[in-house]
């Protein structure tokens, strides 16, 4: 079928300077917690898995081969869609979210713990609901500052939350 080859335009490779290109090295840089590079290559990883497929499926149907080409920089750009869409239209920078949800869920987010980092993604309400039974407290999930999602996110009831959580 061939041979992999990851391609970032320079035909280097090299997460670190792919992402300080695409911008997803300054995006994703935090707020003082060190969390490291979550996505290392999950873009390029993503995207090849998703073309081998297509090749599988080519071959089944033409009895064929075919070149499977994953570029860096296109699925950097791709998964960054949301924040690149916001700001051509807007003209605003988004802001540096680290490991936090785009959405500023505070159940969604990297958090300090005994035993070392740990990143939560709970962003919808049933999620939030069994996050909360699972850390012991599912009357959090009934509390006015944390009932509902938009009040969750305002400053104050997040930082608590957030507390809550850590």
């Amino acid at each position: 079928m061939g041979r992999r080859r990851r391609n970032s335009r320079s035909q280097n490779g090299g997460e670190p300077i792919q992402e300080s290109f695409d911008g997803a090295a300054d995006l994703f840089s935090n707020l003082g917690v060190n969390v490291g590079r979550a996505a290392d290559g999950i873009g390029d990883r993503l995207a090849g898995a998703f073309a081998v497929l297509a090749a599988l499926a080519a071959r089944q149907q033409n009895g064929g081969s075919q070149r499977v080409d994953v570029a860096m920089l296109d699925t950097a750009l791709l998964l960054m869609t949301s924040n690149l869409v916001n700001t051509a239209f807007t003209g605003v920078d988004p802001p540096k979210l680290g490991n936090e949800a785009a959405s500023l869920a505070p159940s969604s987010g990297t958090y300090e713990t005994a035993e070392g980092l740990l990143t939560l993604a709970a962003n919808t309400e049933r999620q939030f609901r069994d996050l909360c039974a699972a850390l012991g407290h599912p009357e959090w999930a009934e509390d006015e500052r944390w009932a509902e999602p938009w009040t969750r996110r305002e400053a104050d009831n997040r930082a608590a939350l957030r507390s809550a959580f850590e």
